[in-house]
Formats: C-alpha cells, structure tokens, sequence
C-alpha cells in the first residue's frame, strides 16, 4: 500500500481548501504508522464547520476509491476533549 501516495493526496487536498480560510487538519493515526503493510490507513480529520467538511468530503472521495482509508471526523472542542491525537501519537497531514 502506498501511504505516502496517500498523503501526498491528502497535502494536494489540504492545500486547495486551506487556502479558501479552512481551518481543516488531517492526522494520520493507526497501523500506517508502525507497519510497512497495514490493512487500512486510519485518517482523522478535524473541522470547525459543517460547510469545511462537505469541501473536504467531495475532494476525499476519489481517494477513498483507490485507498483503503478509514477516517475519523471530530471538531476541535472533540478533539481537545477526548486528546486523541495525543492518545494515538497522530502525525500531521496538512
């Protein structure tokens, strides 16, 4: 599986709708960090707005189709309340 492929996806997306004010970050957690073969590549996403993720959603699903991804969507406050990206030592994407 081409992780790197997939990120580099994922910086093209980040790029495009960060620069219309987004406040999107992606992370990547999971198996996709510690095995060279992993089954899926977990991804989450963290959004301010409803209207930031419909953006992020009609770019993701071309990767989604060629990428066995998993993703997770939480807010900032989610986030912040559960520490996940700590918790799950997640890498940032964009």
């Amino acid at each position: 599986m081409e992780i790197e492929t997939v990120i580099q996806e994922l910086k093209g997306i980040g790029a495009v709708l960060n620069n219309k004010s987004n406040k999107l970050k992606c992370y990547l957690f999971g198996s996709a960090l510690i095995s060279n073969y992993p089954n899926d590549i977990d991804i989450l996403v963290l959004y301010d707005s409803v209207a930031e993720l419909k953006g992020f959603k009609a770019k993701i699903n071309s990767v989604e189709k060629a990428f066995p991804l998993h993703l997770s969507y939480f807010t900032y406050s989610e986030e912040k309340e559960l520490n996940f990206i700590k918790n799950q030592n997640a890498e940032l994407i964009f």
